[in-house]
């Protein structure tokens, strides 16, 4: 075969297999069906889980009138403000913190110059009943921290591990909580009384039912 005709041959080959070659991958799925429109990476969800009950806060106030009366006459008088925070977990768990000053000066019948407490911080635990709250308070801190007394009893009333719970009741369902509780104890060195009378109001904050 002239060596002309030879090459012509095999340009018609080339073109041949090259045409066929074209026309099935224009017809074809480089992919199987499976993977097929399937990312390059896995997908992650942004569909959160559904939280937990948000815990209850209730704020309020405290006020107290506190006196020390003595066996041998002459009493000692102090006024206390101040606020207090508690939260409520889902089991009815109450855990807070109060700040509770002293208003004015200390009132005696007769002259001292002990210095007195200005302020305490208080914990505040109990739990949550049917119809409202019962507390108890311990004293965490207080300002001076030494070198001070409470000659009107606020400290050796309410803030006591054996004082009686708090009272407060709803009287506004999930929204508003009030109580008023007088203590009356014996002074360690039974020279008098202590006594006490406080009030304290809460309201709900966040999470409360109404």
């Amino acid at each position: 075969m002239p060596r002309l005709v030879r090459v012509l041959a095999w340009v018609v080959v080339f073109v041949g297999a090259a045409g066929v070659g074209a026309y099935v991958a224009a017809h074809s799925n480089p992919f199987p069906p499976s993977v097929e429109g399937s990312p390059s990476v896995g997908t992650v969800s942004l569909t959160p889980t559904s939280p937990g009950a948000e815990p209850m806060v209730w704020k309020g106030s405290i006020q107290s009138a506190t006196y020390h009366q003595l066996n041998v006459g002459g009493r000692c008088s102090t006024t206390w403000r101040g606020s207090i925070t508690v939260g409520v977990d889902g089991s009815g768990v109450v855990t807070g913190r109060a700040v509770v000053r002293r208003v004015g000066e200390l009132r005696c019948d007769f002259a001292t110059a002990q210095a007195q407490v200005e302020r305490y911080e208080v914990t505040a635990t109990g739990q949550l009943a049917a119809d409202g709250f019962a507390l108890r308070f311990l004293p965490a801190s207080s300002v001076p921290a030494s070198g001070a007394d409470d000659y009107g009893g606020f400290l050796h009333t309410l803030l006591q591990p054996d004082a009686r719970p708090f009272i407060l009741v709803e009287t506004e369902p999930g929204a508003t909580a009030q109580g008023v509780l007088v203590i009356r104890r014996p002074d360690q060195e039974e020279r008098g009384t202590y006594v006490s009378r406080t009030r304290i109001r809460l309201g709900c904050a966040r999470g409360c039912a109404t």
